[in-house]
Parts: C-alpha cells; structure tokens; sequence
C-alpha cells in the first residue's frame, strides 16, 4: 500500500504534527485551567476578607456586622448568587449571606486552600475560610 518512502514519511510527518499538536493544545488548556483556577480563588479570598472587614466588636464584646443588600446584591437570592457564612470561633454561626437562608457552608481552615462544594442551589462552587479578629468600633 504504501511503499514508496515519501508517502511514509508523509505519514510520519503527519502523525508527527497531530501528535505535536494534541500535546500542545493539552498543556496550553491545563496551563490556562491552573491560571484562571488561582486567579478566581484570589478573587473570592480577596472578597471573604472584604466581609470579614465588616465585622467590628463593639466596647461589650459583642461583634457588629454592617453589612448592606443594596451596596452587595451578589449576595441577594438569586440563580447565581453569591454565599457567605461568618462565624464564631467555636464553629457557631454569626451571620450569613440572605442568599443562604437556612444553609450553611461547610466548615474549612483557615489555612486551608479554596476547595470545590456543592452549594445550596447544586451548582458546584469553590469555598475558602478566612481566619480574622475583629477590630474594636471606633466612636
């Protein structure tokens, strides 16, 4: 069939490129995958510690959250709504995103890197904790 030596290096050749080109396109989309994986969990680790800064105690002890559904309607209840969960150190719930209702999000570290959930709608989502200590109210 195919028995002259330029037709098999035709197909040497051509088995070659697509070879070349697959691998290519692999590492070029896992590449860009990893990149934009690290960029979200930057963002969404840039807003946690956005909600934790609206956390302050107050003289008592007792934490004031000033958080406004107007200014952050991500958070409103949605089909692509945003979550969040503050909580006390022992685990207890402080406050939570209206998005949320009556759910809760599964408990991480801190130190922990951003991990894959299912979220209260079922769409998969990524979770990230964020440790802080609140600052005392200023008069």
């Amino acid at each position: 069939m195919f028995h002259s030596l330029q037709s098999r290096l035709a197909i040497a050749l051509c088995a070659a490129v697509v070879i070349f080109s697959t691998a290519t396109g692999v590492f070029t989309y896992h590449k860009l995958a990893s990149k934009l994986v690290r960029r979200f969990d930057d963002a969404i680790v840039t807003k946690a510690q956005g909600v934790a800064g609206l956390v302050v105690q107050d003289r008592d002890g007792h934490l004031e959250f000033d958080f406004s559904d107007t200014l952050m309607s991500e958070y409103k209840p949605s089909r692509h709504a945003e979550y969040f969960e503050i909580r006390y150190a022992d685990g207890r719930s402080f406050a939570r995103s209206p998005s949320l209702a009556n759910n809760h999000l599964p408990l991480t570290n801190s130190s922990d890197p951003p991990i894959d959930v299912r979220l209260p709608t079922g769409r998969l989502g990524r979770v990230v904790s964020v440790a802080f200590a609140p600052p005392l109210e200023k008069d």
